[in-house]
């Protein structure tokens, strides 16, 4: 397949608003369903709980924008990443410093160590399937854009069967 940006970018704008947002969405989490295993797969294990923690869920957007976006972690209760009983996964992934934490006079503990690094087990499951998640994003908007002129002449068609008038703003800008 031979991707043309600037021609996608063209057609994705055309599409409203409530469309364009479906394909999009669609082909961002494809993607990062490309990356989850290799994450899952690289997840420091002690007792399970942060293997078994990790999901793709969607991150917050603007209603209005056109956009979306999905992140590969543990997600708590509050909607972060490294919430909830899995906080410690934001230690595994970025690393600490042990002791570092003033004692009550002010005075630094004598007993803290260096920093210790993190496993970046998600970074190196990004970074290695970078190449591979475009490629399935790229894929799936082209797919998408096909899914399009197919609901767009799907609706043309059911107006046409009920005698009403296409709405073409509820497909197309314009």
């Amino acid at each position: 397949m031979i991707w043309d940006d600037q021609a996608v970018r063209k057609a994705y704008g055309e599409l409203s608003n409530r469309l364009a947002r479906k394909y999009l969405k669609k082909a961002v989490k494809a993607s990062a369903l490309v990356t989850f295993p290799r994450a899952f797969n690289s997840v420091p294990v002690r007792s399970g709980a942060l293997l078994g923690a990790l999901a793709v869920r969607e991150s917050r957007v603007r209603k209005k924008a056109v956009a979306s976006a999905f992140s590969v972690g543990t997600f708590g209760d509050g909607g972060g990443m490294f919430q909830g009983d899995q906080f410690y996964g934001g230690f595994q992934e970025y690393g600490w410093t042990p002791g570092s934490r003033k004692t009550r006079l002010g005075a630094k503990n004598k007993n803290a160590g260096g920093k210790v690094p993190g496993k970046h087990f998600m970074k190196d499951a990004l970074t290695a399937t970078s190449a591979d998640a475009l490629a399935t994003m790229q894929t799936e908007l082209v797919r998408g854009l096909a899914m399009a002129c197919n609901d767009i002449v799907k609706g043309q068609r059911l107006a046409a069967s009920k005698g009403k008038a296409f709405k073409r703003s509820s497909y197309l800008k314009g």
